[in-house]
């Protein structure tokens, strides 16, 4: 079994692994039953660390940068790439453990849930450049930076 293969011009390639076909099937069972949030609390910190937010920041930089050539695209992006369904349903389903924490992690998801929620609303009623941009400052890297350093301090304390 040859695992590496070398062609001209010295380009190394190496063949995927096989999947067996019942690898994601937990995954996708958890994903339509639970909406996506793992019912152990560390390992849905963890997926929402890896997933949402981290997902929500790139979209927000890309629309960003996509508003000065042309905004309306910048727009249905951020509206339709951008999503706080899966923040709610962490805290519906670890209200609990985000309760019994020291860190103020509840109240960080919900002013992260706010601000994508208020540049959403700007979008969609049309306002005026300078509006969607407060509403864009106001969803900055640093709050979302935060909130991705305490999902962090949560997710990974055992590792």
């Amino acid at each position: 079994m040859r695992l590496l293969s070398i062609g001209y011009p010295w380009n190394i390639t190496i063949p995927e692994p096989k999947a067996h076909w019942l690898a994601n099937t937990y995954h996708v069972l958890l994903t339509w039953i639970h909406s996506g949030v793992h019912p152990h609390f560390q390992w849905a910190a963890s997926s929402l660390y890896h997933r949402c937010v981290r997902n929500n920041l790139r979209c927000r930089n890309a629309s960003n940068e996509m508003m000065t050539n042309s905004p309306l695209k910048a727009r249905l992006y951020f509206l339709c790439f951008v999503r706080t369904r899966p923040l709610i349903k962490f805290t519906e389903y670890h209200s609990q453990e985000l309760n019994a924490l020291e860190s103020g992690l509840l109240s960080e998801i919900y002013v992260s849930i706010d601000q994508i929620k208020e540049v959403k609303r700007c979008m969609l009623h049309l306002n005026s450049k300078t509006e969607l941009t407060q509403a864009m400052e106001a969803y900055n890297q640093a709050a979302v930076f935060k909130l991705l350093a305490m999902l962090a301090q949560v997710a990974f304390r055992k590792a």
